[in-house]
């Protein structure tokens, strides 16, 4: 059930896709603005650059990071110009949350499911044969289920005389910029997509829990006390895509 929910998203705008693009197929007699894409995407987030401070014990710091991760995503475009379009993508991808601690070293801390929405403007610039290169911004809205937290962050909260509970990221928005080439397959609307994207931003991370008896000596926490460490993830992925899309 949980994972259906989770395709809810991209089935809405397989929908809309369904909705816009082919009446406009019909109606324009194959010379419609519109176009659907589907991609193969590889996220790759920033490295060592989120940080986070510990309640546990003012010692336990160091940084946070989502690992790689490659997921698929659905694009529908308008060609509001013969030389501007505007763009809507989804993607949904589960990713790793990792902790580099500076005394202790990494630990598989859990995986959260992320949801992101794009909104991209694009122009084209130059053409290369039948090629055409885009250059755009765009922003995008992520969105990041509750961490799933990993048995080795809880021997380890437990260690520490923390029994932990919960662990979230906050929504982010993100801003960045796309280069984009496309390359008719043929002369019946298909063509084949490659792309960069970099995006900036992130969200917040907070880790909850309560402490326990007989804890470790590295325990901090006063009664009562549930924060057990929070951060922010520098997520700033760079994004690499290739894909296939149909214009009407």
């Amino acid at each position: 059930m949980r994972s259906l929910i989770r395709t809810g998203p991209l089935v809405f705008l397989v929908a809309v896709a369904a909705v816009l693009v082919l009446p406009s197929a019909v109606l324009a007699g194959g010379d419609s603005p519109w176009a659907f894409e589907a991609r193969a995407t590889y996220l790759n987030p920033v490295s060592d650059d989120g940080s986070y401070a510990s309640a546990i014990n003012p010692e336990f710091t160091g940084t946070l990071d989502m690992l790689k991760s490659v997921v698929p995503e659905l694009a529908v475009s308008y060609r509001a110009t013969d030389r501007f379009a505007i763009e809507v993508s989804a993607l949904m991808a589960n990713m790793d949350l990792e902790l580099d601690r500076d005394t202790a070293g990494e630990l598989s801390f859990g995986d959260s499911d992320l949801t992101m929405f794009s909104l991209t403007g694009l122009y084209d610039v130059a053409t290369w044969g039948d090629s055409s290169l885009w250059l755009g911004l765009s922003v995008a809205y992520a969105d990041f289920d509750p961490l799933d937290i990993t048995d080795d962050a809880v021997t380890e909260g437990l260690a520490s005389g923390v029994q932990l509970n919960s662990a979230s990221l906050d929504t982010a928005t993100l801003f960045g910029f796309v280069a984009r080439l496309d390359t008719p397959l043929g002369s019946n609307g298909w063509y084949f997509s490659s792309s960069l994207r970099y995006l900036v931003g992130g969200p917040d991370v907070l880790a909850l829990g309560t402490p326990i008896d007989g804890g470790g000596e590295g325990s901090k926490l006063s009664a009562g006390a549930e924060t057990v460490f929070s951060g922010t993830l520098d997520f700033d992925p760079l994004i690499v895509s290739l894909g296939v899309g149909f214009r009407y």
